[in-house]
């Protein structure tokens, strides 16, 4: 019931402070936490160095990202205003 619930309703993400941040970023956001997880769980050294690649790779996207949103909100609210 609650997974049908989900994808008919949609999950509702963030705190009202955090509601400038698009679907899009939210994706990065869960494909950088899944990274973290591999990169904590590696195994050998080089694949923790492989993984820690690739999650700074996501984090600066997912920072990037961010910074893009909130300007885009804060502008159409002043144009709002």
């Amino acid at each position: 019931m609650k997974a049908s619930a989900e994808t008919v309703i949609g999950r509702r993400r963030g705190t009202n402070r955090e509601r400038w941040i698009l679907d899009r970023t939210w994706n990065l956001i869960d494909d950088r936490k899944e990274a973290k997880k591999r990169k904590d769980q590696a195994y050998t050294r080089a694949k923790a160095q492989a993984e820690a690649v690739n999650y700074r790779k996501l984090d600066k996207e997912v920072k990037k990202s961010c910074k893009q949103d909130k300007k885009d909100w804060i502008e159409s609210k002043c144009t709002e205003a």
